[in-house]
């Protein structure tokens, strides 16, 4: 039967509400989509009337919504479809952070399908708390599985070489915004872009973090640690500007505040309520928060940049991430308790076909270890080299059973018929006859098995000849055989 809970009925009451953790989930997944939308959608410089533009508008005036009125969870699942259904279309993509929020969406749309059904069937109730465990069942674990790769793709002796690694860049990229404030503060500053402790502490620290985070987030006593330490990693991250990692850090996360216990949201509904003298005017004083934040930022990111390139940049939305970012750290250090009453099992699958989300997301993350597609794999900022036959892999390159896309590579010839980069650059051959299926101009001169040839009528093309699957998944960085291996996306 319906639960007729207050926080069942209030679905279409849009006064300010007590927080739940649907609530916020809902909101932090308005933040990123509002990101995706105006990047992927959003293209003023056109016709500002156009289709495109008019559902970006609409998707973003949604996102605007979920974000004042989170309780209102249906924003959630409609931009959820949406995005999934617009990821499949576009498919292949390259993006890591896409590629998990699409698997968050998953999660979110199949475990609405699932409670609907449960509930024409009388198993459970439409009431939040059922939704929310639906989702954050397989959703706890996308999270997992994305920091065991964050960890393992990373186990390369290019990660741990400071001179290319992936964790000195970004550890750089924060120095030097350390330096200029030192220096516009005191007029001085040291030089930490070149200091190797921290350097080599942004390498192991990043293990370190990880691995505590994943561990630490399943557990009863001290899943606020999880939190005290997992969050202001990823701020940091959004921070160092490379990329424009701050919609990876957001849907992270989305993905964190399926951890949080429901003694949260209860504590912080108490608390605020004593603060503020009463429930309504703690709920009132938030929503106006939030508003106003909204609001100043919709203000600045017109003046900052030409409105009719209104997308979100990291100048633009760079202090509106670290609103929100700060606003749910600081929720979670405050409110999630060192031993919740009720304990989060590490597999709660209902349905238990929910299980099939984290296991397609898992193998995902092997893929450049069996030979198939090495983009959108987890592997970003890993310095992982898997291709050619030969690997930076501490513990093993590609398996025994991989395929061999990997392995059939080409060499692009420069203009003066030597391999561009001598010899350190090549395509896989499936990425390269993307390429040249999508219209790449003119022809091509390249060293392929060890011959030169000129790509023409003549050439089989492997895309065009490959099945629908290979196409929609299959997508592979360029193969850089430089040692050590420079530090790319």
């Amino acid at each position: 039967m319906i639960d007729a809970s207050p926080r069942s009925r209030s679905l279409l009451d849009f006064r300010p509400q007590p927080p739940d953790r649907l609530g916020i989930l809902t909101m932090l997944a308005s933040l990123y989509f509002i990101q995706l939308h105006s990047h992927l959608l959003l293209r003023l410089d056109l016709d500002p009337f156009s289709l495109r533009n008019l559902a970006a508008f609409a998707l973003l005036a949604s996102c605007v919504f979920g974000v004042l009125f989170a309780r209102f969870y249906p924003i959630l699942l409609v931009n959820a479809g949406v995005f999934f259904a617009a990821y499949l279309w576009r498919m292949p993509v390259e993006s890591n952070n896409q590629t998990l929020a699409m698997f968050f969406c998953f999660t979110a749309l199949a475990a609405a399908a699932c409670q609907l059904i449960g509930w024409r069937r009388g198993q459970w109730g439409l009431d939040r708390d059922t939704l929310f465990e639906l989702i954050a069942g397989p959703g706890r674990w996308l999270l997992a599985i994305m920091y065991f790769y964050g960890i393992y793709h990373k186990i390369n002796a290019d990660f741990l070489d400071p001179t290319v690694s992936c964790g000195t860049l970004l550890y750089q990229l924060l120095a030097a915004k350390a330096e200029g404030v030192l220096h516009a503060l005191t007029g001085w500053a040291p030089d930490l872009v070149g200091w190797p402790v921290g350097q080599y502490g942004a390498i192991w620290g990043t293990f370190i973090v990880e691995g505590l985070a994943m561990v630490l987030l399943f557990s009863i006593r001290y899943k606020k640690l999880g939190f005290i330490i997992g969050v202001p990693f990823h701020i940091l991250i959004g921070w160092t500007g490379y990329a424009y990692y701050i919609d990876f850090s957001t849907i992270v996360l989305v993905l964190y505040a399926l951890f949080l216990p429901r003694e949260a949201t209860d504590a912080a509904e108490a608390r605020l309520a004593r603060l503020f003298g009463s429930a309504t005017r703690a709920r009132a004083t938030c929503w106006a928060a939030a508003l106003v934040l909204l609001v100043s930022f919709a203000i600045y990111a017109g003046i900052f940049q030409d409105w009719r390139l209104a997308r979100t940049a990291q100048a633009t939305f760079v202090w509106l991430f670290s609103a929100y970012a700060f606003a749910f750290y600081a929720f979670a250090v405050a409110f999630v308790p060192w031993s919740a009453t009720r304990s989060v099992p590490l597999f709660r699958f209902r349905p238990k076909i929910l299980i099939l989300i984290p296991v397609l997301y898992f193998l995902n993350g092997a893929s450049p270890y069996v030979g198939l597609k090495t983009e959108s794999t987890v592997s970003m900022f890993s310095n992982l080299h898997t291709e050619g036959g030969r690997t930076n892999h501490l513990i093993h390159g590609q398996l025994p059973i991989s395929a061999g896309y990997q392995n059939d590579l080409v060499y692009i010839l420069g203009t003066n018929g030597r391999p561009s980069g001598a010899d350190a650059t090549a395509v896989v051959r499936f990425e390269f006859d993307r390429q040249m299926a999508r219209g790449a101009a003119g022809s091509k001169t390249i060293r392929y098995k060890g011959e030169l040839r000129t790509v023409d009528d003549s050439w089989r093309n492997s895309y065009l000849e490959a099945s629908w699957w290979e196409r929609k998944v299959l997508i592979f960085k360029p193969v850089d055989f430089t040692r050590p291996k420079a530090c790319t996306h």
